[in-house]
């Protein structure tokens, strides 16, 4: 089991701690002004991220109970360039004329709110950490259905960074992550209970690095909070400590002969943008930011860059390391669902 998923059981004893500790060591930056504009996308970042819808998704009931229901959800969705083989398979061998177009399923759970109130309302696109973390997301999930947000639950559908990826397969799994997360705002926003004005995304880690990117390329994301995320994904690659991320890379120098420095070049160049790049796109307040300031996982250091990429957004900085933050989760949940409630009625 995860260490988050192991923490995140003793957050309801923590949560009192937390509350009296916060007011006197989270940091809380407010949003810099003036707003600086966004600029729009480049093309060839518009053309790589582009994406098609396939058929209507299914959805089957899972469970319900008084405060949600809630429903496992499958979509197809089409990827320019993608010819849908599982990441990290062999590609093959007779690829002169470029990969056929393939499907590539999408898997996601549906929580509709029972505390929404009457016509449309809003929803929260959640993205999960980079290791299991199955019940750290549904708290969040639980946590906006209370608050009256419908949610959907958009889960990785391949196991992150196996031994048998090469470096090329990072940027398929971030084009097919922004396909699938395009293509379920599609079809959020075709639901007579959503509000296709009032859908938002949250993410924390790599969720949060997702999410970062999703916030720059999808300008139907009216809100973004993005937690214990950062920028210049070669060096988070290259320097984290966490397990998985240290796993591939030991393998990945082994296998091409690779000193760290070599490995973060070689990152470099087949990593063809970054969340670095696609800030500048987003237009400030759109976004809450939380950080962590002895994070290992993800460098401080990386944090900061993207939230001054960001057009230094609204910005919480916890006193911990990256799993420690967890133990802030009662304090950051009510901070996010404020402010999302706050954007929402006034229309951003």
């Amino acid at each position: 089991m995860a260490i988050v998923e192991v923490m995140a059981r003793a957050v309801p004893a923590l949560s009192v701690a937390c509350l009296l500790l916060c007011g006197c060591v989270v940091e809380r930056y407010g949003p810099s002004l003036p707003v600086r504009p966004p600029v729009p996308l480049q093309e060839s970042v518009e053309a790589r991220l582009d994406y098609a819808s396939i058929g209507s998704a299914t959805l089957a009931a899972t469970w319900e109970d008084g405060e949600a229901e809630v429903y496992d959800g499958r979509l197809a969705v089409r990827v320019p360039g993608d010819d849908g083989r599982p990441l990290g398979a062999p590609a093959p061998q007779d690829a002169a004329a470029g990969p056929p177009p393939g499907e590539v399923q999408v898997r996601f759970e549906y929580w509709r709110s029972k505390s929404a109130g009457p016509g449309p309302a809003p929803l929260v696109l959640v993205t999960p950490i980079l290791g299991g973390g199955k019940r750290l997301a549904r708290t969040h999930c639980r946590d906006f259905v209370r608050s009256g947000f419908h949610v959907l639950l958009a889960w990785r559908g391949a196991k992150v960074l196996r031994g048998s990826w090469s470096l090329e397969t990072i940027p398929r799994f971030l084009t097919r992550a922004m396909a699938a997360r395009r293509a379920l705002v599609d079809w959020a926003a075709r639901r007579p209970e959503v509000d296709p004005e009032r859908i938002a995304a949250f993410g924390i880690s790599m969720g949060g690095i997702l999410t970062s990117v999703l916030v720059a390329v999808e300008p139907r994301i009216h809100s973004a909070v993005i937690a214990l995320a950062g920028g210049d994904l070669p060096r988070v690659l290259t320097v984290s400590d966490e397990g998985r991320l240290v796993r591939f890379r030991e393998r990945k120098q082994h296998e091409l002969g690779l000193d760290p420095k070599g490995y973060e070049a070689a990152l470099r160049r087949v990593l063809w943008t970054d969340p670095l790049q696609l800030a500048p796109s987003v237009d400030p307040r759109r976004v809450l930011l939380v950080t962590t300031r002895y994070d290992s996982v993800v460098p401080p250091d990386c944090q900061q860059r993207l939230w001054v990429a960001l057009g230094r957004p609204l910005r919480y900085d916890l006193p911990t390391g990256h799993y420690g933050g967890i133990v802030y989760l009662p304090y950051v949940t009510e901070i996010v669902v404020d402010w999302l409630r706050e954007r929402f009625a006034t229309g951003g």
